[in-house]
């Protein structure tokens, strides 16, 4: 037996941070925010540093920064910044200690309710809403069409693309019902889309493409993209034109209604040099970013107001995760309804009254504002899309049998995860019994 040093706890043979062998049994398990069940470590309502089997400061702090992030707001002193500085430039809520906002898909799969069996992951998400703040703010024709009527934004600009003719020779008349297609040239398409928002370059763009898909596009295809910007997003290029007239006259570019801004003293749109292009990108991008995370934020607030207090004898949710456009919490399974309405009432509350509200009667358009709930329940990780009735506040249907994901966690393409799954399948064959 190893003798302790006075004043300080024995460390513990059954603790993961103590015992390398237990750590790499059960390493797997202490995820952000709760426990998997296993038998080292038996169920219990959440995992916190005074239940865990070691009382070693270092198990304690171990175990703290797997269960509880540290949350950043913004503006904070380092953009992405090491140690005790984090944050964002740009207007979000960012979090370290884990940064889970930008799990993998494996572990993000790993987040288990704390009532299990009897409880279910729930989280909503804003859909596109940073296409949708642009076009509200830029007042572009096109993007506003597309939401106000509900057309698919990605498979639009797919076809301005790569042209209707192409992909009806390629894939047939219902080309937009191909999987194939949705996997690649609509993907084409939504990168292409989210990229106008901050000028990406041509390069840029193309070896994001090549990691969503897997597909190496001619360089052509984007340099095409950046000279076409003008005419197939006039109303957006012009705002932007807008904003850095302004960042290069005043030096700061503020938002409307909540004042916020940022510096950007020295920009000069002629300068070609790396820190100005950068710059251009984030003085574009900020007011868009910056006001897409403010609305979710006013959601956010809403719902706190109504769910329950943290410190009750019993709440049966808990709001645990912000992820830019989503937010994830942990109810009891016999009370996701009741959280479902919860959320519906809150994006009305903004839509209608709050924030968004007031930027469109600022603006004087109207943009409405979707957004899917997804359960997941126990530890099957059973998936149930959710849809919301149409309401005349501007919240729109979605299609309940939509199974593919969305989020920040599933920006990867279908195409993308098969080919992955399928160049692991030999190995886990040839591991098997």
């Amino acid at each position: 037996m190893l003798d302790a040093t006075p004043g300080q706890p024995t460390p513990d043979n059954t603790c993961p941070c103590c015992n390398p062998q237990q750590s790499t049994e059960v390493s797997g398990q202490l995820l952000f925010p709760f426990a998997e069940a296993s038998e080292e470590f038996p169920h219990t309502d959440g995992f916190s540093p005074a239940e865990s089997q070691c009382s070693t400061p270092t198990c304690a702090q171990s175990t703290s920064d797997l269960t509880y992030p540290t949350w950043f707001v913004t503006p904070s002193p380092a953009k992405d910044g090491q140690g005790d500085a984090g944050g964002t430039k740009q207007g979000r809520i960012t979090c370290k200690g884990p940064s889970a906002q930008t799990f993998p898909r494996p572990i993000k799969a790993c987040i288990q309710s704390r009532w299990w069996e009897h409880g279910a992951i729930v989280s909503f998400d804003l859909s596109q809403i940073e296409l949708r703040v642009a076009a509200l703010l830029s007042g572009d024709t096109t993007l506003a069409a597309a939401y106000n009527d509900g057309l698919d934004l990605h498979t639009d600009r797919a076809v301005s693309i790569f042209g209707a003719g192409v992909l009806e020779a390629k894939y047939g008349m219902l080309f937009n019902t191909n999987p194939e297609f949705k996997g690649h040239e609509r993907q084409c398409g939504k990168r292409t889309n989210f990229a106008d928002l901050f000028r990406s370059s041509a390069p840029t763009m193309k070896s994001a493409m090549m990691e969503d898909t897997g597909i190496d596009f001619p360089m052509s295809v984007f340099e095409k993209i950046v000279a076409d910007r003008p005419k197939i997003r006039p109303g957006l290029w012009t705002w932007q034109e807008e904003m850095l007239k302004l960042a290069e006259q005043r030096g700061y570019v503020e938002l409307p209604i909540t004042g916020q801004s940022r510096y950007f003293v020295g920009f000069s749109k002629t300068d070609r040099q790396t820190e100005a292009k950068n710059q251009l990108n984030e003085i574009i991008n900020f007011p868009i970013q910056t006001t897409a995370g403010n609305t979710l934020l006013n959601i956010q607030h809403e719902l706190h107001r109504s769910l329950p207090e943290l410190n009750t004898r019993d709440p049966w949710a808990h709001m645990f995760l912000n992820i830019y456009d989503a937010v994830y919490f942990d109810c009891k399974l016999d009370r996701v309804s009741e959280l479902e309405q919860l959320i519906d009432n809150a994006v009305r509350e903004v839509v209608e009254r709050g924030y968004w509200a007031r930027l469109q009667e600022l603006y004087g358009r109207e943009i409405p504002v979707e957004f899917d709930v997804d359960v997941c329940q126990g530890s099957e990780r059973g998936r149930t899309t959710v849809s919301n009735e149409e309401s005349s506040s501007g919240l729109r249907s979605l299609d309940s049998g939509c199974v593919q994901p969305s989020g920040p966690f599933e920006e990867a393409s279908l195409f993308v995860r098969q080919v992955q799954e399928a160049a692991l399948q030999p190995a886990s064959n040839s591991g098997g019994s």
